[in-house]
């Protein structure tokens, strides 16, 4: 993986050198191994260098292609290179490294856009066409790797990070994507809270020429759940290519271990091929109390570590190592995403010890329905407005309606708080490719959810483990598997009695304790008798819970501190947005164990030093 930025003029007027130097020098912790840029006519390219595959000077970039007709700088890695190889081979062609850059580069001077479908990756690139002087930039399927870009009438410029922007481009707040974020915990629409910089959609490539800017789509997710006939030996056989594709690396590849089904099943794949390290991070659970009591997974992850004789590193963190990290943490997310995130900033920091590749999980949740408890909104019974609207309820993670209206009291805020249910409302129908038919509600769930939270995960997981130099592979993300997880009936992904049982929300006041702890057995059916089949007769699969620290218990006790002096101040910066009285009211509600906000606290802690960092 690496860090890419470059900048296209829309008139002759062409860039310096020292211009690309200042928006790739921003990133130069994604690629510390080397940098290069190039300046022709109205295109300036930059690029820093993590070498993972063909680690000599053959692979660096910016790569001229083999006719010498486009120019490429690019971020992520083509797993089906080696076979893409061959058949540009076949055509003629030669090539002087070893590194899938040098591939993916030819394969489109052969193929063009057309050829983007079969590229089985994750990636960002761009690529300019000398002829055409067009400038063609392409986010792989799920969104992996980010690619952010501003465009006015002079000029378009681009980057892995919105900091390889802002030298040349002035920090200004958005906010009319506030609400939304405060809505949701994430951006489902393309814009960002920085004011004209937006993020290019997963399976969509932009095309800039000298008369402006065209978008295309080149894949759609599409959850039908129709085939009855896909069987475990499928998934099997699917994940282990998968795996071995990705273990394909010229340096140490390593795995992140949480003690559940997704890691301990990459970790059996790579096993076999590979001598790993495992990291896994646990929580100091001495102050915690309730569901909480049940956070820290070591247990498990060091069982699945004996299973895959792997080198285990653990990781306790305690109330306060959230404040440790928070400010470079929220430098290098940059936008506010979902989730309280810290706990995967340690994980990646312990990891890029020991190497340059870790293996992740991630995406097995959202493609073989891993949370029940988000589908009972899913009801059969609901007519198509009624499952919008319920499904909406579920996804205001931090407000609902009347506490929009208290937080955001403005009447222009007011307006941005309609607007990110329009947003809402846009994405949910793009789920629905059919006439609505409610037997079908879990999978527009599924496709909402890979849509949004995946996407807000992989955001900031990409951001984290690049603030170390570190690539995090996901082979659940796997082109193959996707297609099965796409097609699979919902029955092999989830037992069908979630009518009653998982309505639960630990959000809900008066709820005790006992009843919100939301475990359960009933998702990823399919991948639990994989992992059955796989492990000694005695082991015993866990029930799915979140990987979060105990945030409720530590926000009332020692981190309740750093609360009061960042936001229970009338003159904090958030408060240039938000309502003062009515937010506070809310924050009470935590210290007063009315509800639980600890999400909420984590969302306004986040975006107040977001502002300050960013001088917004």
């Amino acid at each position: 993986m690496c860090g890419i930025s470059g900048i296209y003029f829309f008139s002759k007027k062409s860039p310096s050198v020292e211009t690309i130097k200042k928006i790739i020098d921003p990133i130069s912790h994604r690629g510390p191994d080397g940098e290069g840029t190039f300046v022709e006519e109205s295109c300036g390219l930059g690029h820093k260098r993590l070498a993972i595959l063909d680690l000599s000077d053959l692979a660096a970039q910016p790569m001229v292609s083999f006719h010498g007709r486009y120019v490429i700088v690019y971020n992520g890695e083509i797993y089906n290179y080696a076979e893409l190889r061959e058949e540009l081979k076949s055509r003629g062609y030669r090539f002087k490294s070893q590194s899938d850059t040098e591939v993916l580069l030819n394969y489109y001077e052969e193929f063009g856009s057309e050829g983007i479908k079969n590229l089985n990756g994750h990636f960002a690139f761009a690529i300019y066409d000398k002829k055409e002087r067009t400038l063609t930039l392409v986010r792989d399927r799920f969104g992996v790797k980010p690619i952010y870009y501003y465009r006015d009438e002079e000029m378009f410029v681009f980057s892995s990070e919105i900091k390889g922007i802002l030298p040349i481009v002035k920090a200004e707040i958005n906010k009319s994507v506030i609400p939304e974020y405060f809505s949701f915990q994430n951006f489902f629409s393309t814009e960002t809270p920085f004011k004209g910089i937006e993020i290019v959609s997963p399976g969509e490539y932009i095309q800039v020429h000298s008369e402006g800017v065209s978008k295309y789509r080149y894949h759609n997710l599409h959850f039908n759940g129709e085939n009855s006939d896909i069987h475990i030996e499928d998934i099997d056989a699917a994940l282990d290519k998968a795996v071995k594709r990705q273990i394909n690396a010229d340096v140490d590849v390593n795995i992140y271990l949480s003690g559940g089904i997704d890691s301990g099943l990459i970790g059996l794949y790579a096993s076999k091929h590979r001598i790993l390290n495992s990291f896994t991070i646990g929580f100091d659970l001495s102050q915690a109390s309730g569901i909480e009591l049940g956070f820290d997974e070591r247990a498990n992850a060091e069982k699945v570590s004996s299973l895959i004789n792997s080198e285990q590193y653990e990781m306790v963190l305690k109330s306060g190592d959230m404040e440790r990290c928070l400010d470079h943490l929220i430098y290098h997310i940059e936008e506010p995403r979902i989730g309280q995130c810290y706990p995967n900033y340690y994980a990646a920091k312990l990891a890029s010890k020991f190497g340059k590749v870790v293996l992740s999980g991630v995406g097995g949740d959202e493609l073989f329905a891993g949370y029940p408890w988000r589908y009972y909104h899913a009801d059969r019974e609901l007519t198509a407005s009624e499952y919008k609207k319920s499904y909406f309820s579920y996804w205001q993670r931090l407000l609902n309606d009347e506490e929009l209206k208290g937080c955001f009291p403005e009447p222009e805020m007011q307006s941005y708080r309609m607007r990110a249910k329009t947003v809402f409302s846009d994405l949910i129908d793009s789920c629905i490719h059919t006439p609505y038919d409610p037997s079908n509600n879990v999978n527009y769930s599924l496709e909402f959810e890979t849509k949004t939270f995946l996407h807000g995960l992989l955001c900031v997981e990409d951001k984290i483990s690049m603030a170390f130099g570190l690539e995090t592979r996901a082979p659940f993300l796997d082109n193959e598997i996707l297609s099965l997880a796409e097609n699979m009936h919902i029955s092999l992904k989830l037992h069908q009695d979630t009518g009653t049982e998982f309505k639960i929300n630990e959000n809900v006041p008066g709820l005790k304790k006992s009843l919100f702890y939301q475990q359960t057995k009933n998702g990823k059916i399919v991948l639990r008798h994989l992992m059955a089949k796989k492990l000694p007769p005695n082991f015993q699969i866990p029930a799915k819970q979140g990987f979060s620290a105990p945030d409720a218990s530590w926000f009332k006790g020692k981190s309740i501190e750093l609360i009061r002096s960042d936001l229970l101040t009338p003159n904090a910066k958030i408060w240039d947005y938000l309502d003062y009285r009515y937010t506070k009211s809310l924050i009470e509600e935590h210290f007063a164990e009315k509800r639980n906000r600890r999400l909420l606290l984590w969302s306004l802690l986040y975006f107040n030093r977001f502002l300050e960092i960013f001088k917004l």
